[in-house]
């Protein structure tokens, strides 16, 4: 009985614990995989492309969402702080050991990733559904509170780093939409500076690229994981340096955010709530990071299947 009922615990409180809502997970993976397929020159597929992206947003969203993953969701959450790997371990009610860093959450899909990538018969919407779930944490660290990071969910008993009382803690950066005609119009404009736009298919290129495009200092991109090796990883390492780079404060985010301990109390980790934070740069930022999601995953599913494929992008 008393293992029911931490597990029912931990289900309800594994729940809580969203980056984006799956919603929003669905909408960023459904947008990528069709750019993904309009911008490369993939074989034909008995699926429209509407089917295939609805498959990777299925498995995007289903990290969240999927009954299979409560267990996993539970015991793995999807913060990341790569320099504080082994203060990441955390034991809920003495029984249910936690991992607070998705890192090795994401080393698992991405090695489901490359066993669906070795089938000698791989059609795309196999790939699509192991990509969407690689997809799933990329979009996750565009959310600034899961990078500095900020725990939110409700209150852990014995209390954890990030938690105060009373209640649950709240990012409200999770439940924002996705402004598409805002998304679409980066993307058109992207597409104009030929290019640039030519780097997105040289994953090694991606630092770069992110570098131009969202204004960060490419000293700021010096990720230790090398794309030949862990593709998926590298692409959640860089977007999440990306994120600390780009928010409003404080200072030297590296230093403040991953290198020590800074007592985060509800959502003040990075100089207050976003509902604290001015319209004039809230949607702006929030839709850039939208943005951001998609450029890393479109880069990521080019590079991937070319890996194994030798498709290219499209000059057109």
């Amino acid at each position: 009985m008393k293992r029911i009922t931490l597990l029912a615990f931990g289900l309800c409180f594994a729940s809580a614990l969203h980056a984006y809502n799956p919603s929003v997970h669905r909408q960023l993976a459904s947008f990528a995989v069709s750019t993904l397929l309009e911008l490369s020159n993939y074989p034909a597929q008995p699926l429209s492309h509407e089917q295939l992206a609805n498959i990777a947003a299925n498995a995007d969203s289903g990290e969240d969402t999927s009954p299979s993953t409560w267990l996993q969701r539970l015991t793995n959450w999807h913060f990341y702080n790569p320099y504080k790997e082994d203060q990441q371990q955390y034991t809920l009610l003495g029984h249910i050991n936690i991992n607070r860093s998705m890192t090795n959450l994401v080393q698992q899909r991405e090695q489901q990733l490359c066993q669906t990538l070795q089938k000698p018969d791989l059609s795309f919407d196999d790939f699509a559904s192991a990509y969407g779930s690689c997809m799933h944490f990329i979009e996750d660290v565009t959310v600034p509170a899961h990078v500095t990071p900020v725990f939110h969910g409700p209150i852990l008993p014995g209390g954890a780093t990030g938690h105060s009382w009373p209640g649950i803690i709240h990012d409200p950066f999770d439940g924002y939409p996705v402004n598409l005609d805002a998304l679409k119009k980066e993307w058109n404009e992207f597409r104009k500076k030929t290019a640039l736009f030519q780097r997105l298919g040289d994953i090694e290129q991606l630092p770069k690229l992110i570098s131009t495009l969202f204004d960060v200092p490419l000293a700021d991109l010096e990720t230790t994981f090398k794309v030949d090796q862990a593709p998926v990883l590298y692409c959640v390492d860089l977007t999440a340096r990306s994120t600390l780079a780009r928010l409003f404060a404080p200072e030297n985010r590296l230093a403040s955010y991953w290198s020590k301990d800074i007592g985060h109390q509800y959502f003040q980790g990075y100089g207050g709530s976003f509902d604290q934070v001015d319209e004039k740069q809230r949607k702006p930022f929030i839709n850039k990071q939208h943005f951001l999601a998609t450029v890393v995953t479109v880069a990521l599913g080019i590079h991937l299947w070319t890996w194994e494929r030798g498709s290219v992008i499209s000059r057109g």
